[in-house]
């Protein structure tokens, strides 16, 4: 079985895997965009971090919808480290504002 690791346009902490074809683990690379589904209706284009043959553990990997762009981004490596930089930034930002008592940032707004 052959898998993909993929960062989704969500204020999520973590990568999420994906199961592809044969064809699909060859051809791929990091920095390809992919559709895939997420929850029990929704799709998301998502971006290939990277490929292994290592199924998750806590739950079953569902299947890539599509490869939706077929250039990496692998030339823009600024951009690159800045979106792997930024998949656990933003519940860090999340969880700092938790932690502060009362609504005076908001209240700034």
């Amino acid at each position: 079985m052959y898998f993909t690791e993929v960062i989704l346009p969500l204020a999520l902490p973590r990568t999420f895997t994906y199961q592809v074809t044969e064809d699909e683990f060859h051809f791929l690379q990091p920095g390809m965009r992919v559709v895939v589904p997420f929850g029990k209706s929704k799709m998301y284009t998502a971006l290939v971090l990277d490929l292994h043959q290592n199924p998750p553990q806590l739950y079953e990997a569902k299947e890539i919808h599509q490869i939706s762009l077929t250039t990496p981004l692998k030339t823009d490596f600024r951009l690159q480290q800045q979106i792997k930089a930024s998949s656990g930034s933003i519940m860090d930002n999340i969880a700092e504002g938790f932690e502060r008592d009362g609504n005076t940032d908001l209240d700034n707004i």
